[in-house]
């Protein structure tokens, strides 16, 4: 690689930076009150979403 004057392009790491919650965020009602069981199917979704990557971090 030296001989021919080429390099390999090197990837940069990603940066995450953690932040606070911010004011303006409001927590959903709490529909379910910890109750899961349904009496028929598709009666009950949930969902539990822990991280989701966005452009603002």
């Amino acid at each position: 690689m030296r001989e021919n004057a080429i390099q390999a392009i090197r990837c940069r790491k990603k940066r995450y930076q953690r932040r606070g919650l911010m004011p303006s965020f409001s927590y959903a009602s709490n529909l379910l009150d910890q109750d899961f069981t349904a009496r028929k199917p598709n009666e009950k979704w949930v969902i539990d979403i822990s991280y989701i990557t966005t452009i603002r971090g």
